[in-house]
């Protein structure tokens, strides 16, 4: 959770947690940023364990080590994540990450007709960051349906 006085950067935190875990675009450019050209998240990512992941403010692939890395240390273009999905692959930020809470290669249905895609941690991005506007929404996207990737008024079991 971040919590803090307003107009101290909260949302802006969390916008830069979700560009790490795969949001398209760059990030925001606020004042604060000037000078700073990358971002790093250190995490624990079930079998993985310990890894640090690192990208541009101007968004595409990722660096990534398989320890914490400080800041102070740079890191290699050794072991790089594209930031596209594929299917089943581990060679992206979606399947890396997928693979490491059990999900690699899952496919989730679309529609009413059973038409699949294949599943990214993008479907699932916005059970992990969730969003000041999300929050402040008067009901629970799950009573409702209405999910920011989902079509709405459709109950979430129809999608696992």
């Amino acid at each position: 959770m971040v919590c803090g006085a307003s107009d101290t950067g909260k949302s802006f935190i969390v916008e830069a947690i979700d560009f790490l875990l795969g949001a398209t675009g760059s990030l925001r450019d606020i004042p604060e940023r000037i000078g700073y050209d990358r971002l790093r998240l250190q995490l624990e990512a079930g079998a993985a364990g310990h890894s640090t992941l690192e990208r541009s403010v101007s968004g595409r692939d990722f660096r990534h080590a398989g320890i914490y890395v400080t800041d102070d240390v740079p890191m290699s273009d050794d072991d790089t994540l594209k930031a596209a999905h594929r299917h089943n692959e581990t060679d992206n930020l979606s399947g890396w990450l997928l693979n490491n809470i059990g999900l690699r290669g899952r496919r989730i249905k679309r529609n009413k007709a059973g038409a699949t895609s294949s599943l990214s941690f993008r479907n699932l991005a916005h059970m992990a960051v969730v969003k000041e506007n999300d929050i402040i929404k008067p009901g629970s996207p799950y009573q409702t349906g209405s999910t920011p990737e989902l079509p709405a008024n459709m109950p979430l079991s129809n999608y696992c």
